[in-house]
């Protein structure tokens, strides 16, 4: 018998959802920059000839809040994948793809606090 793509219980689908708009806040977040670059005229990362410098609402305000509730959602999404996994015995098998932003969000950290920088 086939694994079903989309869970049975409500928990399962609870976490396709969180998910889903985990991967839709990640997407978000890697294409703010370039929308303020190309409609605004302000470069982000970089100081480049011609263009002005990040605004104070977006390095101080938008990016570190955007970011915050985008890691905050890969790790509900993955959270409850893993209660629907365990305490619900569900076995569709796109609850594997809700645990992907949860992985994604502990790379990261471990990276950030474990692995020295390259200076």
């Amino acid at each position: 018998m086939a694994r079903p793509f989309w869970p049975t219980t409500t928990t399962g689908t609870f976490a396709i959802r969180l998910s889903g708009l985990a991967y839709v806040c990640i997407a978000g977040l890697g294409m703010l920059p370039a929308l303020l670059q190309v409609f605004f005229n302000v470069a982000v990362y970089q100081t480049t000839p011609g263009m002005a410098e990040a605004p104070v609402w977006y390095t101080n305000y938008v990016a570190p809040l955007s970011s915050i509730g985008a890691f905050g959602l890969c790790i509900a999404s993955g959270v409850v994948a893993l209660v629907a996994l365990i305490r619900g015995h569900d076995r569709g098998w796109g609850l594997y793809l809700a645990l992907i932003p949860l992985f994604f969000v502990l790379f990261f950290l471990v990276g950030e606090f474990f692995i020295p920088p390259f200076d």
